[in-house]
């Protein structure tokens, strides 16, 4: 993980609580060095986290930040159009609208040109279920509801 898609990970994790230095070091395979120097970067770059001493402190965002929105890279939004399209060629899959309104989502999250290029790749690689089987999934209801 290069270091920018580090940073965005970290606000993305201190946006559920406070953590401690050593924890966000684990989570990211990195030394709790590099964490302490990824944080200066985030407070360098206007970010307002809030650092608290002691034995119960550690790192965290106040809690009226809020992120813009969510900027997806060209590979990650055909990784997630692939895998919602071909979640969509299975029967009785449940959330049909919540996957349709994701798949607008992700469009409209990419610049024009992005899009574009997305639409070609997917032209280029898809999963299909072949039709001639049907994949019932009743499983996924029961696991949703118990969940």
């Amino acid at each position: 993980m290069n270091r920018v898609d580090r940073l965005t990970a970290m606000l993305l994790y201190l946006q559920g609580g406070k953590r401690k230095a050593g924890e966000i070091a684990r989570r990211f395979e990195v030394s709790r060095r590099t964490i302490l120097r990824d944080i200066d970067a985030l407070g360098e770059m206007g970010i307002p986290i809030v650092a608290e001493v002691g034995s119960a402190g550690g790192y965290s965002l106040p809690p009226d930040y809020s992120l813009p929105p969510l900027a997806l890279t060209l590979h990650e939004a055909l990784l997630l159009r692939l895998a919602l399209s071909s979640l969509s060629q299975l029967g009785d899959v449940p959330f049909k609208g919540e996957r349709e309104s994701l798949l607008l989502k992700i469009q409209t999250l990419l610049p024009r040109h992005e899009r574009v290029n997305l639409e070609q790749l997917q032209q280029a690689v898809s999963f299909d279920v072949p039709s001639s089987r049907s994949y019932p999934t009743p499983f996924l209801d029961r696991l949703l509801k118990s969940a």
